[in-house]
């Protein structure tokens, strides 16, 4: 069952249809006790013409708290179009995490829970701040808050270890989902557990994302090494926690020594008055046809995000070349009978020569030796940044 009440969304599990006046009354006292919002605005309940809600009991609930009850005609769900769209919202969410999580399907009342606790957390379009935050006055932190299905390991209590072999380790290995409402910690379902869903907060992400379904047949050393996957770090911390950070290392070395032979800046002060970027690295690994690792390649990026609009940049459009180039060129394949083949242009941002002044700063771990103080100069535009000049250089190069 869900309720829905200022566009928050609370979802409720039923055993039988009985059990739904009880749950409308336990969130009633929910709201009452811990909504900073007056629960006495609650004037109306809007629901389908189910025996589970005209009953008894329910009505004897809502004449308690003196609300009236409405429920819509037969057929006729677009009366209560805010919650038949909020339901199917949280639907579809939960279905695409059962879907990416591969976990068994009776844990869709998870999915679905889990899909509320979200919804109500994030900003959604035509509200300028967040459900939850609307009811409780408590912004919400979801920087730590794992994937659906991500893999975790959870801690044994020592006491729980004596009365077992201490060699059997010290946690088990479960899948997050969702948060728990009665103790501050985790949701974890354990396949192969006795007490398959679990709470605990002593949890241990693991790399892994998603808890995978493995077939009990055998399968190969060569089929493993084959399928392996090497997961790209979203940033330099993850790159060097990682098991390939010596290819990664060598990777941004690499690009480092292109840009500087390619004369892309040059090392100066820190200037006063002028804003110096910070910069980021992108990895990306390069596969074959075949699917094996070809390259691995990294990006240093300038973070043109940190530029303000008006102040430090007015345009972002970067054509790539000038119309009237385009027209010529096509004018001379057709006259000389040639054959037109597409290409592309390496590293094409650093070739082009930057009018402007933007500086940006040296990425950690790879300062210069001597100078760990001074920044980059860039003498050609480089990527992500939004400065006036630096959308156009290429296209004027190329025409």
């Amino acid at each position: 069952m869900v309720v829905i009440w200022r566009n928050f969304a609370r979802v409720y599990g039923l055993k039988s249809k009985a059990q739904a006046a009880g749950k409308i009354d336990e969130f009633f006292s929910f709201v009452a006790r811990q909504a900073t919002v007056e629960p006495s605005q609650i004037k109306t309940i809007r629901t389908d013409g189910g025996t589970e809600f005209v009953n008894r009991d329910f009505r004897r609930i809502v004449a308690r708290e003196g609300i009236r009850h409405q429920h819509f005609n037969p057929h006729s769900s677009f009366q209560n179009s805010t919650a038949e769209r909020a339901i199917r919202t949280l639907t579809e969410m939960a279905t695409a995490m059962m879907v990416g999580s591969a976990l068994p399907h009776y844990l869709w009342e998870e999915a679905l829970k889990h899909a509320a606790y979200i919804h109500n957390r994030v900003l959604h379009t035509g509200e300028n701040e967040m459900r939850s935050s609307r009811m409780f006055s408590v912004p919400p932190d979801l920087s730590r808050l794992p994937v659906f299905g991500q893999a975790v390991a959870v801690r044994i209590p020592d006491d729980v270890r004596r009365k077992r072999f201490r060699i059997r380790g010290r946690a088990k290995r479960g899948a997050f989902i969702g948060m728990s409402n009665e103790v501050r910690g985790f949701r974890i379902y354990t396949p192969g557990d006795g007490r398959r869903i679990t709470e605990s907060r002593d949890v241990t992400l693991l790399d892994s994302v998603l808890l995978e379904r493995i077939s009990v047949r055998h399968i190969s050393h060569v089929m493993i090494a084959l399928t392996e996957v090497i997961r790209e770090p979203l940033n330099m911390s993850e790159a060097r926690r990682s098991k390939q950070w010596p290819y990664w290392h060598d990777a941004v070395k690499e690009e480092l020594a292109a840009l500087e032979e390619y004369d892309t800046f040059e090392l100066v002060d820190a200037p006063e008055n002028e804003l110096a970027l910070d910069n980021t690295v992108q990895f990306r690994v390069k596969v074959g046809s075949d699917g094996a690792i070809t390259r691995y390649k990294a990006r240093v990026r300038a973070r043109g995000d940190r530029q303000v609009y008006e102040i430090h940049y007015l345009i972002t459009y970067a054509p790539v070349a000038a119309l009237a180039t385009v027209r010529v060129f096509l004018v001379l394949v057709d006259k000389f009978n040639l054959h037109v083949r597409q290409g592309d242009a390496p590293s094409a941002y650093v070739k082009a020569e930057l009018r402007e002044r933007v500086f940006m700063r040296q990425g950690k771990g790879f300062e210069k030796a001597g100078h760990e103080r001074k920044v980059w100069r860039l003498r050609r535009p480089y990527m992500a940044s939004n400065k006036p000049a630096v959308p156009g250089t290429w296209s004027s190069t190329a025409s």
